[in-house]
């Protein structure tokens, strides 16, 4: 008989409940319990019956496919075995017994799931049965398998458990043996982790022998492969390499688009990789925009293009944001004479010949005219909106990536630039952006055109028909990277009143490459007003119709966590009226100041507000050259230091903390902290432990740094937000103010590769920086600080007055803050 036919023969034996109980009872006696003692002869009876009486409902369900209602929740009910009661439900008491009571002792004494209940039900029964054709490896196999699922709690223990069918009186429900055997098979398929990959085979594998045990060699085989080890590969020597040698690396031809006169030579596919930044003193958890934000710059790494599963999966970007747009914005420092990039004249001549083949008007077309207008119009599409001309030409891109909004009368390019959603709606009085997405109206016919196409050109008519035209307009640096650049490197070097900022938003480069989009504010006619003159200067020698960028939408679009200035302004003196001057003790002030001080901080330099923040202690608060250098990302690996200015209004600020300090010192001179710790901040000792702001504990026995989670929930009673809008809200007040776009880079600390405002290859002066300080000046007059010396005082006259501790429970900011409303409301009822 061959194996096919012994495969579809085979199933499990019918066993009747005298086969059962007599299984069980040799199976404990076999395994040195006691069950034809006297004592407890009645609970023994009972343990066996319960045993029969569960392998008699799984027999039903996994041989006989009787999914009756009554059966389910039979086989999902736990009971208990009076034997087994007197046994602690521990790791060590659970390996003494036989192991045929390892099961049911779990069901009995453990909490377990309903589903965990059935299969591990199921489990003992087909135990009993592998027991019955005397496999007793396999029996003490699945056994194991089980017991390490339902004792452990991790998700890797668990995983096979938790992604077995579910119990159902559902026909389709996957209960029966082959049923499961086939599911198993596509859970394998399914998962890539190794050892979750590993539990579903040996279930399988033991199903499989409890089908036919005359497939036990070849079976015994395939265990045998599962559980080999490898043998460990001989390591290469490390090199030492940094993050810059992988930055520009030297990009491999991709056979499919490699033409002869293309000297760039590029179409890699690509995946970003890059270094692990992770606060580990952080109490809060990041958002997905601070992580971007303390993100080092990005390794480039050769891989074959992901799957449609995939590249929706990817958390930080849409499926047109492929790797290659960051390679555009790398490019960016090129000058105009440079090969990667074609001279004005070039880019206008190539948009003229796309939009001739696509205005081929004709009724009938042949079948060499409509691949000439299809080629033509991906590319021509690739060149207007900055996707990869490899993504037009998946099948059905146009209609299921979701990049496109395809409406009755209009086409919008729809991109997002919130991940992590505000928690609280749009007000215009608190949010300077009403929306986080941008719609970019495209060509109706175009993309119409393109979303009705069946039959796409592949990547050789591509390559042919680049050739064409390289040879037809004299373009020997043409290529489809340079295509697709195209509207980029318009909207950063050609477009008066357009920058690099507006062109990563406009051709929506990944937030590795381009984190300040996340903190960006613009009016979306602004931006589709930079849109419109780029494509007017591009179809400068044709006609192409522009009727289609009109559109009565409009709105403000941007960082869903930038707040209006007036806001912010009066949360800051709702933190000062009700948290700090409110105070109960000397201990409670210091915190609230300190963390009022650590607020204005950060509103006025715009550094990233993390817990590095504590470790400034060198600044320079030199009345006409304030400044301090800051490295505030919390991985030393992608740190880098940076010039910020310090405003007259920070440097008062500062110094009268510092006073307010003395004053602490001077009143709790007894504390042994104090001469440790704020005595050596006084005198500017050069020791990295002594940091500026800190936060006292409860007791005030000792000082701990300010944590962002500390601030956060600070300043929760006021307003619940992330600190980090701090960062979000200088970075929109300088664009604002019209501060040029590389000197708000280099402030805030988004510059890129090779466009380091201090680089060899920038013209940036400290000068430029230094004159910032107006800027931030203007920014601490606007938010009400220029009154800070008046706090102050105030300040000082309560330090004097309070006790060092409270005597009475304090209250909490949400008390204080609604009696503050309560107080309000009556003064302007009685006015």
């Amino acid at each position: 008989m061959t194996e096919n036919a012994e495969e579809s023969n085979s199933e499990l034996p019918l066993l009747s409940r005298h086969d059962f109980q007599s299984l069980i009872k040799n199976t404990l006696l076999f395994e040195n319990y006691p069950v034809e003692e006297k004592a407890d002869t009645k609970a023994k009876e009972q343990l066996i019956q319960n045993l029969v009486m569960t392998c008699l409902i799984a027999q039903k369900i996994v041989r006989d496919g009787d999914i009756e209602t009554k059966n389910i929740e039979k086989i999902q009910t736990a009971f208990k075995i009076n034997i087994l009661e007197s046994i602690e439900a521990k790791r060590g008491e659970l390996n003494k017994l036989p192991n045929l009571l390892k099961l049911p002792f779990l069901i009995s004494k453990f909490e377990l799931a309903p589903q965990q209940i059935g299969w591990t039900k199921i489990a003992f029964y087909l135990a009993i049965v592998l027991k019955h054709h005397k496999l007793k490896s396999y029996y003490q196999r699945i056994i194991k398998r089980l017991k390490i699922a339902c004792f452990y709690k991790t998700p890797i223990k668990t995983w096979i458990l938790e992604n077995l069918p579910h119990f159902s009186d559902d026909p389709a429900c996957a209960l029966q043996i082959d049923s499961l055997r086939d599911f198993l098979v596509e859970l394998e398929i399914q998962t890539n982790n190794k050892t979750r990959r590993n539990q579903a085979t040996e279930i399988r594998l033991c199903l499989e022998v409890a089908l036919n045990p005359k497939r036990r060699k070849k079976i015994d085989r395939a265990i045998k492969k599962l559980n080999a080890k490898r043998k460990p590969r001989k390591k290469k020597p490390p090199q030492n390499l940094s993050a810059r040698d992988f930055i520009q690396p030297t990009f491999q031809s991709n056979p499919n688009l490699n033409t002869t006169d293309d000297v760039e030579n590029y179409q890699p596919a690509l995946q970003t990789v890059c270094f692990e930044s992770k606060d580990t003193e952080q109490s809060t958890a990041s958002s997905t925009e601070v992580t971007v934000d303390n993100t080092g710059e990005p390794l480039l790494e050769y891989q074959t293009i992901p799957n449609a599963l995939v590249r929706y999966n990817a958390p930080l970007q849409m499926v047109d944001l492929s790797v290659r747009q960051m390679f555009i914005s790398q490019r960016e420092l090129m000058l105009n004479s440079s090969v990667y990039l074609l001279s004005p004249k070039a880019y206008q001549l190539v948009f003229a010949r796309l939009v001739k083949d696509c205005q081929l008007q004709e009724e009938i077309l042949s079948r060499e005219q409509l691949k000439l207008k299809t080629l033509a119009t991906i590319l021509l599409l690739s060149m207007i909106t900055s996707i990869p001309v490899e993504s037009l030409m998946i099948k059905g891109f146009v209609r299921q990536s979701g990049i496109f909004k395809l409406l009755k009368t209009k086409v919008y390019l729809h991109a997002s630039f919130e991940i992590t959603a505000r928690k609280k709606k749009f007000e215009a009085h608190i949010f300077e952006n009403e929306k986080a997405e941008i719609e970019l109206p495209m060509p109706i016919k175009l993309v119409g055109f393109l979303a009705n196409k069946r039959l796409l050109p592949t990547q050789t008519d591509v390559r042919d028909y680049i050739a064409q035209v390289r040879t037809e307009l004299s373009l020997p640096y043409l290529s489809v990277h340079r295509i697709e650049s195209a509207l980029q490197v318009s909207l950063t070097r050609y477009i008066e009143g357009s920058n690099s900022h507006i062109a990563e938003i406009i051709c929506r480069i990944p937030p590795i490459s381009a984190p300040a989009k996340f903190y960006s504010s613009h009016m979306l006619n602004e931006l589709i007003t930079h849109y419109k003159n780029a494509l007017v200067w591009l179809r400068k020698d044709t006609s192409f119709d522009l009727g289609f960028l009109e559109t009565k939408k409009d709105y403000t679009t941007g960082s869903g966590q930038a707040l209006t200035l007036s806001f912010v302004k009066s949360l800051l003196d709702d933190i000062f009226h009700t948290a700090v001057i409110t105070s109960t003790s000397k201990f409670e002030l210091f915190n609230n100041v300190s963390s009022y001080v650590w607020l204005i901080f950060c509103l006025t330099t715009g550094i990233r507000p993390n817990n590095r923040i504590t470790h400034i202690h060198d600044i320079d608060l030199n009345e006409y050259s304030a400044q301090t250098l800051i490295s505030d990302k919390p991985n030393r690996s992608v740190r880098n230091h940076r010039l910020v200015p310090i405003c007259p209004t920070l440097v008062t600020t500062l110094t009268l903390y510092r006073w307010f300090l003395a004053k602490f010192a001077q009143l709790l001179h007894r504390r042994k902290w104090v001469n440790q710790v704020i005595k050596p901040i006084l005198y500017e000792h050069d020791d990295s432990d002594n940091m500026l702001i800190n936060l006292i504990c409860e007791q005030g026995e000792k000082i701990a740094t300010v944590k962002r989670g500390q601030i956060a929930e600070f300043i929760k009673p006021f307003f619940d937000i992330d600190p980090y809008f701090t960062r979000h809200f200088v970075r929109v007040q300088l664009e604002k103010r019209g501060v040029e776009m590389p000197i708000i880079n280099g402030v805030i600390g988004h510059e890129k590769h090779r466009q380091e405002f201090f680089g060899r290859y920038s013209s940036g002066s400290k000068s430029a920086i230094y004159a910032l300080a107006d800027v931030f000046e203007a920014i601490a007059n606007d938010l009400g600080l220029n009154d800070i010396k008046a706090k102050f005082q105030k300040i000082d006259k309560l330090l004097h007055l309070l006790p060092e501790q409270s005597s009475k429970p304090d209250e909490t900011l949400d008390e204080k803050s609604s009696k503050k409303t309560k107080i309000d409301a009556t003064t302007k009822t009685t006015a």
